[in-house]
């Protein structure tokens, strides 16, 4: 009678894939130890075994589906750790992101330096921190709370800034202004100048003239102790007065005026008194409650004219 011998090869488990030194085809699974084989124990077990017993410690690590040695893969094949520069062999864990490998215990957050293997991380110019590192010298802050956005979190912008839902306010009624419209306190819109005053957003239905109650949406405003009026009531109110004109002096429309000695003039209401003649940026002379250009009130033009000076046109 002939006999035939099946060979049984145990492997323990270790890393990724095995090859079997008894059977030369990868074999799917992890890396193996392998354990002595066990053969029959019929009369005939002394017959020649058909391969190789295996060597009880055997480790055949399979790169490119071809095995290798232990000493062959961590020296030509292992994957260098980006932390401390060390091969990570077969018997470490490789941690990989992107391009870079390191040993599970190298993998650690550049900030505390917790062990980040299975966590959550964030990454900054290629350094790996946790999430509470991350956040704490990195994330965005809601410009009124100071408070870091978390992941995911519903936020709005207005004017380089960056609010909380619960923190994006009217500043008159207090209400959350979420996605519904709102104008910017102390302007009209894009195309005021004021309209990032303290860069603070209102309900189009808050924005209300702080005399006449009138809506400013779409109209252009200013402010007084830090309350909008429209330029009506601004003027009325608070404003200095042309003692030319009479009329208000409001900086609307880029508008300049001249002061001197307590009196105020709209830039082209700051004439000669005499001949007309427009005095901004020139030298001029007081008579009495009237100016008058130095021709004019000089010697040859008749004298009379007290007190001297020079304008500039300021800007409201």
């Amino acid at each position: 009678a002939k006999f035939v011998f099946i060979r049984q090869t145990k492997f323990v488990t270790v890393a990724d894939e095995i090859f079997s030194s008894s059977f030369p085809h990868p074999i799917s699974g992890q890396i193996g130890r392998q354990c002595q084989p066990k053969t029959s124990r019929s009369s005939s077990s002394r017959l020649p075994s058909p391969w190789p017993a295996p060597s009880a410690a055997a480790l055949w690590p399979a790169v490119d589906k071809q095995p290798a040695c232990l000493s062959c893969f961590d020296s030509r094949l292992a994957n260098t750790c980006a932390a401390c520069g060390a091969k990570i062999g077969c018997d470490s864990k490789d941690v990989s992101y992107g391009q870079r490998h390191w040993h599970e215990a190298c993998f650690r957050c550049a900030g505390c330096s917790a062990q980040m293997a299975g966590s959550s991380f964030s990454v900054k110019s290629d350094a790996i921190y946790c999430l509470m590192c991350y956040e704490t010298r990195f994330a965005e802050r809601c410009s009124r709370c100071r408070e870091a956005f978390k992941a995911g979190q519903r936020k709005f912008e207005f004017r380089s800034r960056q609010y909380h839902d619960s923190c994006f306010l009217c500043c008159e009624c207090g209400a959350q202004i979420g996605g519904a419209s709102f104008i910017p306190r102390g302007g009209s819109g894009a195309n005021d100048e004021s309209a990032d005053y303290k860069g603070r957003p209102y309900h189009s239905d808050c924005l209300v003239c702080g005399h006449c109650a009138k809506p400013l949406c779409g109209l252009k405003f200013t402010s007084h102790e830090d309350r909008p009026f429209c330029g009506d009531c601004y003027g009325e109110l608070f404003a200095r007065r042309c003692s030319a004109c009479l009329k208000p002096i409001t900086g609307f429309a880029g508008s300049k005026f001249i002061s001197f000695e307590q009196r105020d003039w709209h830039s082209q209401c700051f004439n000669c008194a005499r001949c007309g003649a427009s005095l901004v940026g020139k030298g001029f002379l007081a008579d009495g409650e009237k100016v008058v250009c130095t021709e004019c009130g000089g010697v040859g033009g008749g004298g009379g004219a007290s007190g001297s000076g020079s304008s500039q046109a300021a800007d409201k």
